[in-house]
């Protein structure tokens, strides 16, 4: 999974290829309505890698994850890198509109449907998370009271977190050691790899498939997580499906009964420990944004500490709803079980109640793409109707618009409107371990699996 001494150009030289084919073959219902093609399209770049972001549409990356080790694209601004790319191809004239974290584009697609949207989560190769913030510091300004914080809480850790050997090796031996301890035992690119090292020391000490150690099995990643989730899934009386995948992955040709279940309990334990980890960050979440206490005598009433006070305060009841995106979450069943069963451990009935987990299909692309529509340059140069809607119902509901404290790019919004402390709010360069926050807010309040290094504020508006 290393890939180290890529080139940045390269790889955003073959994102643009492949988008400037995609949009060479668009269909004729995405033309004007006088038939001829759009002069400029726009883009909204969904990018999920930590980013120092200046402005709606300029970050800085502050580094890579997920197994990319690119030198020289650390620091370079990444839109800069992609429309540079684009250009490069001499093609349909793209544009990028707007820069977005994964999780962003997540809550923004979700709440343009359902405002009671307020948490966006990244649950498939990485994990990480943003939500609402409603209760924020005197110095922050924003015009409608609220913003996004992008969390990064894949870079969260703690000693009580259940770490085993397995883990360890894995960052150890990873190209970020002592970094991103939460995302390796989450993350559906380190949970299949977590299940090989398992089964690699059971083979080892115990000799769990009766014969040597099969030289496949000791390849790290050679065992990805999908291939888990259909072992997982097996619910055959003779696990064949665990039989296959042994002998097609690792060249194991024959296996007992005995060994097949031991292999698909390592797989549950494994899939269990990451939904049930992820549902411990969203509970944090919630206690944040919607209370810690509810009264046992009267579920409607709920309290919660504003973050420099100690007396509490009254919120309201409605539900708050977790747009989740990524497919460890959409494409295993179990795991979904497992989060909702979690929840319903860690909060109160009624909190429970007012939790709901849902899943958005490509929800960070659909919101990175309303952002970039909310943004435009070129608004009511070439309009196309949506076909799925009424333009009364297009124009009646509100759009989103996301503001990242540059006036030249925030056009709905007065000098005066601007939130100008919003690219500044607790940014900081991420530390050699992650055990290490940097947090402006005092933490009184705050569950321990929230901690986290903001690595960006985004101010949120509604616009009528």
């Amino acid at each position: 999974m290393k890939q180290r001494g890529q080139v940045v150009q390269e790889l955003f030289d073959f994102i643009a290829e492949r988008l400037v084919d995609f949009v060479s073959r668009e269909g004729e219902g995405f033309k004007t309505r006088n038939g001829m093609q759009q002069t400029v399209r726009e883009m909204g770049l969904t990018f999920s890698f930590p980013v120092k972001q200046q402005s709606v549409k300029s970050g800085a990356i502050i580094q890579w994850s997920k197994g990319f080790d690119i030198a020289d694209g650390v620091g370079a601004d990444v839109v800069a890198l992609l429309q540079s790319a684009i250009n490069r191809q001499r093609g349909p004239k793209i544009e990028v509109a707007v820069l977005v974290n994964d999780t962003v584009g997540t809550l923004a697609g979700g709440r343009y449907w359902n405002e009671d949207v307020m948490v966006g989560m990244i649950l498939g190769t990485g994990t990480n998370a943003c939500y609402v913030e409603h209760d924020l510091p005197s110095h922050v300004q924003s015009g409608s009271g609220e913003m996004i914080i992008n969390m990064e809480w894949g870079g969260f850790w703690s000693s009580h977190l259940p770490r085993t050997f397995a883990d360890e090796q894995l960052d150890k031996e990873s190209l970020n050691p002592g970094q991103a301890g939460y995302e390796k035992m989450i993350g559906g690119m380190y949970l299949g790899e977590i299940v090989r090292r398992v089964l690699l020391r059971m083979e080892k000490e115990a000799s769990l498939f009766g014969g040597p150690v099969p030289s496949k099995l000791k390849e790290p990643f050679s065992l990805i997580t999908p291939e888990i989730a259909k072992m997982h899934a097996d619910e055959s009386k003779n696990l064949r499906v665990v039989a296959k995948v042994l002998r097609d992955v690792f060249g194991v040709q024959k296996t007992d009964l005995a060994a097949r279940r031991i292999v698909h309990d390592v797989c549950d334990i494994v899939i269990m420990r990451s939904a049930r980890l992820a549902a411990a960050g969203i509970v944090g979440i919630f206690k944040k944004i919607g209370g810690e206490a509810f009264d046992s005598t009267d579920s409607r009433t709920l309290t919660n500490l504003h973050w420099d006070s100690q007396e509490p305060q009254q919120l309201d009841t409605k539900r708050i709803v977790v747009a989740v995106d990524g497919g460890l979450y959409e494409h295993c069943t179990q795991y979904r079980v497992y989060m909702r069963a979690a929840v319903n451990e860690l909060l109160s009935e009624a909190g429970a109640k007012r939790l709901q987990i849902v899943l958005s299909k490509d929800g960070s692309g659909i919101g990175a793409s309303i952002l970039a529509a909310r943004h435009s340059q070129h608004r009511g140069a070439n309009k196309i109707t949506c076909p799925m809607e009424r333009p009364s119902e297009a124009a009646e509901r509100p759009s989103v618009h996301l503001c990242g404290g540059n006036s030249s790019s925030c056009s709905q919004h007065t000098q005066s409107e601007l939130p100008p402390r919003s690219t500044q709010f607790t940014q900081s360069e991420p530390t050699p371990r992650s055990t290490q926050f940097t947090q402006s807010e005092p933490q009184s309040n705050w569950l321990q699996a929230t901690q986290h290094s903001v690595s960006y504020v985004y101010g949120l508006e509604y616009i009528d």
